[in-house]
């Protein structure tokens, strides 16, 4: 089936795509839960193509948030924590344990797994040692790993295609 995107087809441009945003985004989930929705979800790689977005500069927009984003974490978690030039690995393993915790893609998973991390390190530090605190990320990572390698909310399917 060929899909062309002259005048004839889609009539005016700027309609045709403020129609398929309202299709895709502002009907909430039309587009992803009914039949109709999922056909007109096929001719939204071709509208965004014909629009010729700045590639590069979307690119460089999303490494500039992904640094600010970066920097007001640093900003906020300095004065809290007392952070010393060796603190990164430490973070970075608890990060890491969270991301992987939550299943790997999963943004809401990765949250969720955070707060679970964040109690399950409170809770042994009020209970067991402050001394264990950390190596709870550490333990719960590697549990989660051996039992359910892709999360708690990751689909096996794809733990099953990431692994080629």
């Amino acid at each position: 089936m060929r899909i062309s995107l002259d005048r004839t087809i889609t009539g005016d441009f700027a309609s045709s795509l403020r129609r398929e945003w309202l299709e895709t985004n502002g009907l909430g989930g039309w587009a992803s839960s009914t039949i109709s929705g999922a056909h007109s979800r096929r001719y939204h790689g071709l509208l965004i193509a014909a629009a010729k977005p700045p590639v590069g500069r979307m690119v460089l927009l999303s490494f500039v948030l992904s640094a600010a984003i970066g920097a007001a974490a640093g900003v906020i978690i300095t004065p809290v924590s007392m952070m010393e030039y060796d603190r990164g690995a430490l973070l970075g393993l608890k990060g890491f344990g969270a991301a992987v915790l939550g299943g790997l893609g999963q943004f809401f998973g990765a949250l969720v797994a955070g707060v679970i991390l964040g109690l399950a390190e409170s809770f042994c530090a009020g209970y067991l040692s402050s001394g264990y605190k950390d190596a709870v990320a550490l333990v719960l990572l590697l549990l989660v790993l051996f039992l359910k390698p892709e999360g708690l909310f990751g689909s096996g399917e794809a733990a099953r295609l990431k692994r080629y």
